[in-house]
Parts: C-alpha cells; sequence; structure tokens
C-alpha cells in the first residue's frame, strides 16, 4: 500500500472521521481493494490447479468402475466486503499482509462425499496429490463443534508460478463433509443468518438433529454394505436388520423435531 495509511476495521467505519482525513481513508480504501484483487487472482490460480487435480482424480475412479466418494464439488473465492468481515471478527489489521498472513481460506473448496466413511478415503487421496500440501488439519468430525457443527478442514498450500513472481505458495482450505452434514451445515446457516441470535431452545434442537444424522450415517454405511455384498452374506444380513430397527427409531426421533423445526420456521419469518 506504499506510504498510505494502514485501514483497519476501526478505520474503515468512518467513525470520528471527518473532511482531509475521511478522504485520506478512502483512498487507502481504495488501494487496498486493488491489492486485494490482485491476492485474489493468485488465489484463483492456486484453486483452479487443485480443481483440477481433484475432478482428474474422481474422473479416475470413474473410469475404474469402483464406486467415487465424490458426491459435489464447489468452490469460491471470498469477495472483499467477506474478508473485511472476518478481520474484524478476528480482530487483526485489514492490510493486504494482514489478510494473506491470517485468512487462509480466501481459496475454498468443498468436497461433499456419499457416506462419511468416505472423508478419510478423500482425505488420503487429497494428501496424495502433487503440489499441494497440508499444513493444518481441524477434525471437526471426529470432534464436532459445540453447535453441531461436523466438517474436515484441510489448510494447503499450493504452489503456482508466476513469470514475474516466480513460485510462489498459495493457501487453499479444502472442506470435506458427507451429505447429510452439508445438508445440516447449509440449514443451519441459513436460520442463523436470519436469526443471528437464536434462543438456546433452537441451538438444543440443531445439536439433537445433527446426533440423529450422525446415526442415520452409521445406518446408511450398513445398508451401503449389505447391497453391495452378496445376498448370501448372513453377516450382512444381521447387520441389516440391526440396521432396520435403528431407522425406525430415527425416523420416529426425526417426528418428535419436525413440529418444532416448523414453529422456529415461522418465527423467523
Amino acid at each position: 500500500m506504499g506510504n498510505s495509511e494502514t485501514v483497519t476495521v476501526e478505520t474503515v467505519s468512518g467513525n470520528n472521521c471527518s473532511g482531509e482525513k475521511l478522504k485520506d481513508i478512502e483512498l487507502a480504501m481504495e488501494q487496498l481493494e486493488a491489492d486485494y484483487e490482485v491476492y485474489a487472482a493468485e488465489c484463483t490460480a492456486a484453486l483452479r490447479l487443485t480443481l483440477d487435480r481433484i475432478y482428474n482424480l474422481s474422473e479416475a475412479i470413474d473410469r475404474s468402475g469402483n464406486r467415487n466418494p465424490f458426491d459435489r464439488i464447489e468452490s469460491r473465492i471470498k469477495t472483499f466486503k467477506s474478508v473485511r468481515g472476518k478481520c474484524k471478527k478476528r480482530e487483526c489489521e485489514f492490510t493486504i499482509d494482514s489478510i494473506r498472513e491470517n485468512i487462509k481460506d480466501v481459496a475454498g473448496i468443498r468436497i461433499i462425499t456419499k457416506y462419511i466413511d468416505e472423508i478419510d478415503l478423500v482425505e488420503d487421496m487429497v494428501k496424495k496429490m502433487p503440489g499441494i500440501n497440508i499444513v493444518k488439519i481441524k477434525d471437526y468430525v471426529k470432534e464436532p463443534k459445540k453447535n453441531g457443527y461436523q466438517s474436515l478442514h484441510l489448510d494447503c498450500q499450493v504452489e503456482i508460478y508466476d513469470p514475474y513472481k516466480g513460485s510462489q505458495l498459495i493457501p487453499v482450505e479444502i472442506q470435506l463433509r458427507s451429505k447429510s452434514m452439508n445438508l445440516w451445515a447449509t440449514l443451519e446457516h441459513d436460520l442463523k443468518y436470519k436469526n443471528p441470535n437464536p434462543s438456546p431452545e433452537v441451538d438444543a434442537k440443531f445439536l439433537g438433529i445433527a446426533k440423529i444424522l450422525r446415526e442415520f450415517e452409521e445406518e446408511a454405511i450398513a445398508l451401503r454394505d449389505y447391497s453391495e455384498n452378496a445376498a448370501n452374506n448372513e453377516d450382512a444380513r444381521k447387520k441389516l436388520g440391526k440396521s432396520e430397527e435403528k431407522m425406525a427409531e430415527l425416523t420416529i426421533a426425526a417426528r418428535r423435531i419436525q413440529p418444532m423445526a416448523r414453529q422456529k420456521k415461522n418465527q423467523l419469518k
């Protein structure tokens, strides 16, 4: 940003600023946004390289005839406004150097698997991909957050080449979650966006739903394994019988939650 004033989240708000001071802040913001666009372009290059490798991997699995764990692949680059909000939340300086150092998910990829046990399988595949180095793992599958959130976060570094800057390591976050985990996270995010301060009762219900979905995932795996095994496999049949009983219990539990969910949804409208 050259000699321009350091922009913090506080100065961006414009509080206690007027005249020449406010103009300086506006100029600094324009420069910061321009700097961010350059960095976002570098993140986009790293994102594309990573996506190409993931798509190539998925296609190779399809060609092999084996069951493909990839159900859906999503990606995004954080906007300038979104990064500003994250800097504020983390109470870090709103400068390009601070963004590079503290915000590791400007480039983000989400891989959604069909089943929960495929998350570890995909993680192992990512670890073996050339040009992608995992520097940190946050496992919210084995240790879910207090609100019930589950996902595996991989903080990666991806090497890109710029003819003027040379090789650079750019952070890319890869999230791995199952279809039911993604459903839960999507609905929870949607309700929290509409009502940032939900009642403890709503949080408790979401936690209960997360536990029910986790049990459902385990039973779905048993059903999958049964369908993939020979029909005369006695062990598979026993597992299926237990799974059917558990699925009936989960259905009853889900029905108990539905009226409360509908009631809370109407309150948010």
